[in-house]
């Protein structure tokens, strides 16, 4: 589903489209990354890019993520309601290269204000255990450990062990906040 750019302090968060298919293979189809993108592995572009056919008609939403001001690709994310559409779960992946500069951070209260404007009361983020960093952002923007899962990857059939967190609600984060109060200036173009 398509949306406006979503528009943070240093991102530009903007839909997915077919054309990302070599910037999204530099982290899905990175070795190192697939490490903690189980689930997202392509062997080759040719696979990502026929995967990405109709994008738009998904019932969830991918974006690719920039740095504002150079324009320079950093990652992707995505969030889509579940079954009870309350309840959101959100996803995201900064490239290697930019780990430990706050783009996940602000990519995930991003991802936080577009579903609280869009009717969410949970929000909620599946990440495997081990990948502490990753355990560690959704904490400091407010998660929890709701549950522990596991989840069985595609590509190599292992089970990993995994948490799902759920955002503590008093940590609510809407675009709609006066610009002084909002985490990141998160807004919409």
């Amino acid at each position: 589903m398509a949306i406006p750019n979503i528009v943070t302090n240093q991102l530009t968060i903007r839909n997915l489209k077919q054309s990302d298919t070599h910037s999204v293979f530099s982290i899905w189809g990175d070795i190192d990354m697939k490490k903690y993108l189980h689930y997202l592995y392509c062997e080759n572009e040719d696979e990502l890019f026929n995967s990405l056919q109709g994008i738009d008609d998904y019932l969830h939403y991918s974006f690719v993520v920039f740095l504002k001001d150079t324009k320079q690709f950093i990652g992707t994310c995505s969030i889509y309601p579940k079954d009870d559409i309350n309840i959101w779960d959100i996803g995201y992946c900064v490239h290697k290269d930019f780990w430990k500069n706050g783009y996940g951070t602000e990519m995930v209260k991003a991802l936080i204000a577009f579903a609280y404007d869009n009717g969410a009361t949970i929000i909620t983020a599946q990440v495997e255990q081990s990948n502490q960093a990753s355990c560690a952002l959704l904490k400091s923007c407010g998660f929890i450990i709701d549950s522990k899962n596991s989840s069985i990857t595609t590509n190599d059939k292992k089970i990993y062990p995994t948490y799902i967190y759920k955002l503590v609600p008093n940590k609510k984060i809407t675009r709609n906040q006066n610009k002084k109060d909002k985490p990141n200036n998160v807004g919409f173009l």
